[in-house]
This record gives structure tokens, C-alpha cells and sequence, in this order.
């Protein structure tokens, strides 16, 4: 009877011992994993397994310059409110990450160009900055240069296109009731004791001519630059321009607007003569760039 007695005792213990070694076990285990999961590489420097990812984003970027930008030299991106079709397609490529990193602005571009196919209700990129998480997308709605002189609104938004594929709005703002203009001075070489006859453009004078094609870059207007830009350029014997160049520089967005503006020239000239013969005349023109 105490043999049984002392069985039924043992194995009541070695079960309690048993239970209670597999719930350690358990415990220590999901300690582990718990401790594991912290430890898994971050793919934001901010991201937390607590809290918003994409508020602390926000506030990161949200003081970002949106001055100091630089152009994209790709086509038109556009940039659009993300729906449901749309936030799949980045959890399926955010869950590939990190083997599919977004690692520099063409990829940028890619991606955007496989995400939005629609310009409705979009944004136009153009212009971007690298950051630590990624790069940050300036876009806007409206013409990507000014020509004449009409006034209106500009809508700008700055998203954050994350290296996992991710694409977070940080802030949008307007800038409003802008009304640019661009008046021009024209300044030929000077000849003694020769008849001239300075280089012109069939149908227009120079001014109207320049009037019609001149824009006012947009980054400019944005960060307030206005200014008087020098360009000089020679009208060779057969109507072509060469030798552009800028004699008086304010900033590189006006200067790339003037240039552009000579360029739509070439080849539209009846050169000038000197004593009636066809001869190379170097021309200055000053572009004045303000708003009122």
C-alpha cells in the first residue's frame, strides 16, 4: 500500500516539475523573441515598434529648406493622393525591402512613374533633395515656367519617397497672387566709319520676339530671386547663334531661364553687314526678371 502511496506521489511531482519546466521554457522563449524583434535592423533611424513611423517622419522633414532643391532631369513624375490600390502595391514593395532599396533618384523616378499613370488630381515633380530616409519630392500644380505676365496662385506639396517604397506627404503650402514680368535691353556692338545693318528676326523686333518665348522659371518665383541677367551671344553669316554666354549672373534658375530664351533664336536671324558684307555681330541682352 506505501509502495503505491510513494508511486502515485512520484509521479504527481515529476508531473508538476514537468509543467512547470515547460511554462519556463515557454516564458524564456517569448522573452527571446520579444528581445529579437527589438533588435531587427530599423529601417528608418526614428522607426520604433511603438508609436507612429510616419508622424515622426512628418515632424522630421516638416522644417525641411524647400529652397535648396534640386532640378530632376528625368520626364514629368506626378505625384497623387495614395488609395487602396495604391497602398497595397507599396506594402508589396515595402515587403521586399531591403533587398529592393530605393537607392537614388532614377529609381525615384521609376517608381513613380509605376505607381501613378494618372495626372488627375496630381502634383507634378520636378524637383528633390536626398535625405537620411530617403528623398524628399517637391511637386506642384500649375505651369513649370511663367510666360507673359498673368497673375495667379501656386499650390506646392513635399512628399517623402522612403528607401523601402514608402511615399508619406510631409506638408503642403500656396503661395499666393503671383504676377510675374520680364522686360528686356537690347545692346549691339558699335562700329566707326562703317554702314551697318544689325542682325533681326523676320516678322518681330527683338523684344517681342523674346516676349513670346522668355518664361519665368518657377524655383525662382518661389524663393523671391529677381534680378537683371547679362547674356551675350554672337549672330553668325548664316542666322545661327553661338557662343552663349552669361556676362552678369543673379541665379542659376534665372540664368537657365535667359539661355533658354536666346536659344529659341537660333537659326531665326538675318545676319548683319558691315559695309554690305556679312559679318559675325556679338549681342548683349539684359533679361530684368521681377514681379509687381
Amino acid at each position: 500500500m506505501k509502495t503505491k502511496s510513494l508511486k502515485i506521489v512520484t509521479t504527481f511531482l515529476v508531473f508538476t516539475v514537468t509543467i512547470f519546466v515547460f511554462c519556463q521554457s515557454k516564458r524564456i522563449q517569448q522573452s527571446s523573441t520579444k528581445e529579437d524583434t527589438y533588435s531587427l535592423p530599423e529601417i528608418f533611424p526614428l522607426q520604433q515598434l511603438t508609436g507612429n513611423t510616419d508622424s515622426m517622419l512628418t515632424s522630421k522633414y516638416m522644417n525641411a529648406d524647400t529652397a535648396n532643391f534640386q532640378r530632376m532631369e528625368s520626364l514629368w513624375r506626378s505625384v497623387c493622393q495614395i488609395n487602396e490600390s495604391m497602398r497595397k502595391t507599396i506594402q508589396k514593395k515595402r515587403s521586399e525591402y531591403p533587398e529592393s532599396k530605393i537607392s537614388n533618384i532614377d529609381e525615384v523616378s521609376q517608381w513613380l512613374l509605376e505607381l501613378f499613370s494618372s495626372w488627375g488630381g496630381c502634383y507634378s515633380a520636378r524637383y528633390y533633395k536626398q535625405v537620411e530616409d530617403g528623398f524628399l519630392i517637391k511637386g506642384f500644380r500649375g505651369p513649370f515656367y511663367w510666360q507673359g505676365s498673368f497673375c495667379r496662385d501656386i499650390m506646392w506639396r513635399m512628399f517623402l519617397v522612403s528607401h523601402d517604397h514608402n511615399i508619406l506627404e510631409i506638408k503642403s503650402w500656396t503661395i499666393d497672387n503671383i504676377c510675374p514680368r520680364v522686360s528686356f535691353e537690347i545692346h549691339f556692338p558699335e562700329f566707326e566709319n562703317a554702314e551697318v545693318r544689325y542682325p533681326e528676326i523676320p516678322d518681330y523686333s527683338i523684344n517681342s520676339f523674346l516676349s513670346k518665348n522668355v518664361r519665368y522659371p518657377l524655383m525662382a518665383l518661389e524663393s523671391g530671386i529677381q534680378g537683371r541677367v547679362l547674356v551675350s551671344f554672337i549672330v553668325e553669316t548664316d542666322g545661327s547663334i553661338t557662343d552663349i554666354e552669361i556676362v552678369r549672373s543673379v541665379d542659376r534658375h534665372l540664368d537657365a531661364g535667359a539661355i533658354r530664351s536666346i536659344r529659341r533664336t537660333d537659326g531665326q536671324w538675318i545676319p548683319g553687314t558691315k559695309n554690305g558684307e556679312k559679318t559675325p555681330m556679338e549681342i548683349k541682352v539684359e533679361f530684368d526678371f521681377g514681379w509687381r
